[in-house]
């Protein structure tokens, strides 16, 4: 079965200054006016805005349940459609991750437990169908787990897994296969839009950026980190250890590493980075991103009407 991306005031720049950290100018940066992604409006056009995915997300569960409800039927059987089993609402945390706040008490979330921790709280994890599985025959359930799960199959591992049932099928139709992707008529347009972060990540550009923070950390006493990622990479392999000093360990990174950010413009000027990128894609594939996210959006009405 599957399973289911500051400004710098005059105290920054002196702090900066004097750490050994050279903030972003505007002549670092690529040619672009753009000030957010230029290929949002296509995503949003696709799939809708980001505050409304929770609600998609919704209605593409519902019209998963339907669909395993109605091939589990037609084989015969009961099922009992438990929508917000899958997608379920999630209790927006005390501290929002990612802030200073939450660096100060949390770090990363690591070490403490809070990325781990920050959970869904919805219904109940009991699923009703297995009172209706559990109802029937020893010859009734096998039928009932190959309606549903499709053949088993044992993988050299020995592990058990089933396929190429209502489940299945299910999930192709709404989550996988052609879903939100026209299939393959746009899938090298994708991995063209998908590429586009790698590119900026690799770039001479980037490189310039991770730089600068990589000189502010070992200002700050935290040398060969070569940019963000490493240093969420070393609080997780100090975690790993069992250290006793790790939760006070990471803290220290956390903060330190998002001053660095902040004192270096990592954000915009990595955005801008990215942005140029995506500028020069419109520009090439303006007609193909307007077809894909048009059709995109029709698949998704269809899925969910």
């Amino acid at each position: 079965m599957k399973t289911g991306g500051l400004a710098v005031s005059l105290a920054a720049l002196a702090a900066a200054l004097a750490a050994g950290c050279t903030p972003g100018t505007t002549s670092d940066l690529p040619l672009t006016s753009a000030t957010s992604s230029p290929l949002e409006p296509y995503w949003t056009l696709a799939y809708g805005a980001a505050q409304d995915y929770a609600a998609r997300d919704r209605l593409l569960e519902a019209a998963f349940q339907k669909r395993i409800a109605a091939c589990v039927r037609e084989e015969g059987f009961e099922y009992q459609i438990e929508e917000g089993r899958y997608v379920q609402e999630e209790t927006p945390p005390a501290v929002a991750p990612g802030t200073m706040e939450y660096r100060a008490l949390y770090g990363y979330g690591i070490s403490s437990g809070e990325l781990s921790g920050a959970g869904a709280a919805g219904p109940g994890t009991d699923d009703p169908n297995m009172a209706i599985r559990e109802s029937l025959s020893a010859e009734g359930r096998a039928a009932y787990d190959l309606a549903l799960g499709g053949e088993e199959t044992v993988d050299a591992d020995g592990v058990i897994n089933r396929s190429g049932g209502c489940y299945d099928l299910a999930w192709d139709a709404v989550y996988g296969g052609a879903a939100f992707t026209g299939g393959l008529r746009w899938e090298g347009l994708l991995e063209e839009m998908t590429s586009l972060g790698d590119r900026a990540a690799a770039s001479a550009e980037m490189a310039k950026v991770n730089g600068d923070w990589s000189a502010c950390m070992r200002g700050k006493s935290f040398g060969a980190l070569g940019g963000p990622d490493d240093a969420t990479a070393l609080a997780d392999e100090r975690s790993r250890s069992g250290a006793a000093d790790a939760v006070e360990f990471e803290v220290r990174l956390a903060v330190a590493d998002l001053e660095c950010q902040q004192e270096v413009d990592y954000q915009v000027r990595s955005d801008q980075i990215l942005y140029s990128l995506e500028e020069e894609f419109v520009d090439a594939r303006k007609a193909d991103l307007e077809s894909w996210a048009q059709e995109a959006k029709e698949e998704l009405a269809a899925l969910t009407g």
